[in-house]
């Protein structure tokens, strides 16, 4: 109300307003629809990557008959477009799959050539090539029916037999298992345990025993690397270079294909004293690796 002063001048007097606030129902959490998270991959995902890669072998393995007797019953090129299919299929379907379950492309494929530091690949393929020895006492112990077979099949292939062995092989395989599957599930398990898995999936494709131990123990030293360098470039050089030196290997000496080195040496007491050098070598190599690979990191 107005009042009038002294000087009767008029003042006003503001009366406190009283805001009447209804109380409105709080919005529940229950009630909004979230987001839906980002799914990743999981064992099923990684089983059917598996699944669809031993059934495409399987598919194209029955269906080399008919892939010989349309290259004028050449086995070798048969094999060739075989292995040349079964990665055309695999990997793009892999990826879908990765894809499907929120997995980035940056993290299962990167090819910087910078990150391929040239001691870096030396020491890890130094590494792999005398780690074939050490681990010779336990692969000695399984049969070697299907290690022959696969010898001579390589041993009969020649030029296509090297291009795949040496080339397409090691790009596709590292693409596959370091790029696809070791990438697309380390946000989901953790980079050891990504290793591990893609080294394992890695071995057992493999098939024949001896394969499977060494892919596996090889799958974990190149794992190791993809995953402190993040470049494919190092881990399929690495690859291919161990890959070359089996093949010439077995080029060199075919008659000792499937054979023990002890049994191809004779002497046990040479065969140990070898033995124990490539044991030292590894340990060696293992540890300049590893200093390497930090001082690649340091350079980043």
């Amino acid at each position: 109300m107005d009042m009038k002063d002294e000087n009767n001048e008029v003042a006003v007097v503001e009366e406190p307003i009283i805001e009447i606030v209804e109380d409105k129902p709080e919005k529940h959490e229950k009630h909004e629809a979230p987001n839906p998270p980002a799914h990743r991959p999981l064992w099923m995902d990684l089983l059917l990557i598996v699944g669809l890669y031993i059934g495409v072998q399987i598919v194209f393995g029955l269906l080399s008959g008919l892939l010989v007797s349309l290259l004028d019953g050449d086995p070798v090129r048969g094999g060739f477009l075989a292995v040349l299919a079964t990665y055309a299929v695999v990997i793009p379907a892999a990826i879908w799959v990765m894809r499907q379950r929120g997995v980035e492309r940056r993290s299962m494929f990167s090819f910087s050539f910078k990150k391929a530091d040239p001691l870096m690949i030396v020491w890890g393929f130094l590494l792999l090539v005398v780690m074939n020895v050490v681990i010779e006492p336990l692969i000695s112990m399984f049969p070697t029916t299907l290690l022959e077979e696969t010898y001579g099949a390589i041993l009969g292939g020649g030029g296509l037999a090297l291009l795949s062995t040496v080339l397409l092989i090691p790009i596709a395989e590292e693409m596959l298992f370091r790029g696809v599957i070791q990438g697309g599930v380390s946000k989901e398990y953790g980079p050891i345990r990504a290793i591990l898995i893609a080294a394992a999936i890695f071995g057992i494709v493999h098939i024949v025993p001896q394969q499977v131990v060494a892919a596996f123990l090889a799958g974990i030293v190149l794992g190791y690397i993809y995953y402190r360098t993040g470049s494919l470039v190092p881990v399929i050089v690495i690859h291919a270079l161990n890959n070359a030196v089996g093949y010439i290997a077995l080029r060199m000496a075919p008659g000792a294909a499937g054979e023990s080195m002890r049994t191809v040496i004779g002497s046990n007491f040479l065969y140990w004293l070898i033995w124990t050098v490539c044991l030292v070598v590894f340990l060696f190599a293992m540890f300049k690796l590893w200093q390497q690979l930090a001082r690649v990191d340091e350079k980043r």
